[in-house]
C-alpha cells in the first residue's frame, strides 16, 4: 500500500548543566500510522465483545452503503480506512543527581487524525484525537554511567487539558545492560514490562514509550539488540500490557567466520532471542543470527506465534564510515 506521507523527526536539544546532565530536549514529529486499538484486535482476530458495539455502523443515515470487512484479510489497499496519522510532541527535563540517579519530567503530546475521517463518522465515533500527558522517570544506575541502567516512567493522560479528549493512565519498567566478557564478547540484556492503570472512554490507542527509547549509556553494539524485528505493528496497539525481554550475545566467531574465503571479512557475529508477552501472545518469540563486517550488517530472524512458527526475515544495516 502506497502512503504519500513525508515521515520526519526533529530533536532540539538544550544542555544547560554538564555536571548534572541537565538538558531540556524537544522532539516535534510524526509516527507510522496505526489503527484504533479496537480495529486492531479485528485485524489481528482477538476482538473483544465490546469491539463489536464500536463497528456497528448508522446504516439507516446511509442506505446501500456498503463497507469492507474488519478482518485478518483486510485488503492493504483498504486499510488505509481504518487507520490513524499520528503528530506528536515530547518535551522533556533531565537531571542527573549523581552518576547513580537522574529523574525526567516533561509533557507529551500526541494528535491523531483518521486519514478517512468519513469512516469512524459513519460509526458515530471521533476522528480525531487528541492527548496531552504529563510525563516523569526515575533512572537509577547502580554501577555508574557505564553500566546497567533501570528506568520507571509513569504519564498520565488529563482529558481538557490543552484540548486533550483522552484520559489514561500508564506506567514502564525498563532494565538494559551490556556485559562484556571480554574485549570482544558480550552479552546484550534488555528486561520491561508495562502497562495501563486507567483507560477513558476513548481509550483507543496504545502507545508504550519503551517499545521507542532505548536508554542504555551508548547505545547497544548493533541496531537490533533489544528490539523486535517481525512482530506487526498492530500487537503494539492491542494489549493493555506487555512483558518483554531481549538477549544478544556477540563474539568475533560463531559460524560464518570460520569459513574459508569470507570469513577474514566477518568482524563479529550475533545470536538473538526476543520474548514478549502480551494479549493472545503466551509468548510471541524470535531467534536470529547475524554477522557484521566493515561495510555492512546482516541478519536472518525467525518468529514464532505462541509456539508455532509465524514467518522469517532478513535485515540489513550500513557500516561505512564506522572507525574509519
Amino acid at each position: 500500500m502506497k502512503q504519500h506521507r513525508f515521515y520526519f523527526r526533529i530533536p532540539l536539544t538544550f544542555n544547560y548543566n554538564q555536571k548534572h546532565n541537565g538538558y531540556l530536549k524537544l522532539e516535534i514529529g510524526n509516527g507510522n500510522r496505526i489503527s484504533n486499538n479496537r480495529v486492531a484486535r479485528k485485524m489481528l482476530g482477538i476482538s473483544k465483545p465490546e469491539d463489536n458495539d464500536f463497528l456497528y455502523p448508522l446504516f439507516s443515515e446511509y442506505p446501500g452503503l456498503s463497507l469492507p470487512e474488519i478482518s485478518t484479510d483486510i485488503d492493504a489497499n483498504k486499510r488505509k480506512l481504518t487507520e490513524f496519522k499520528d503528530d506528536y510532541l515530547r518535551l522533556t527535563n533531565h537531571w542527573s543527581f549523581n552518576d547513580y540517579v537522574g529523574f525526567e519530567v516533561g509533557l507529551v503530546s500526541h494528535q491523531r487524525k483518521a486519514v478517512v475521517e468519513s469512516f469512524y463518522k459513519l460509526f458515530n465515533y471521533p476522528s480525531k484525537y487528541v492527548s496531552v500527558a504529563p510525563a516523569v522517570a526515575l533512572e537509577l544506575l547502580p554501577w555508574g554511567k557505564k553500566g546497567s541502567i533501570f528506568k520507571i516512567d509513569y504519564e498520565k493522560g488529563w482529558k481538557n487539558l490543552l484540548g486533550s479528549n483522552i484520559d489514561y493512565e500508564r506506567v514502564e519498567a525498563d532494565a538494559q545492560t551490556i556485559f562484556q566478557a571480554s574485549r570482544r564478547q558480550s552479552y546484550s540484556v534488555r528486561l520491561g514490562a508495562g502497562f495501563y492503570t486507567r483507560k477513558g472512554d476513548h481509550w483507543d490507542f496504545v502507545d508504550y514509550t519503551n517499545f521507542h527509547d532505548n536508554n542504555i549509556p551508548g547505545g547497544w553494539n548493533d541496531s537490533w539488540s533489544g528490539e523486535f524485528e517481525l512482530l506487526p505493528s498492530q500487537w503494539y496497539n492491542a494489549s493493555d500490557y506487555y512483558i518483554r525481554g531481549n538477549f544478544t550475545y556477540e563474539t568475533p566467531m560463531i559460524a560464518t567466520a570460520w569459513l574459508p574465503l569470507i570469513g577474514k571479512y566477518i568482524e563479529a557475529e550475533r545470536l538473538y532471542v526476543s520474548s514478549l508477552v502480551v494479549n493472545h501472545l503466551h509468548p510471541y518469540t524470535e531467534w536470529g543470527y547475524g554477522v557484521t563486517t566493515r561495510a555492512i550488517t546482516l541478519g536472518i530472524f525467525a518468529a514464532f506465534k505462541n509456539t508455532k512458527f509465524n514467518g522469517i526475515g532478513c535485515r540489513f544495516g550500513f557500516e561505512l564510515f564506522r572507525d574509519w
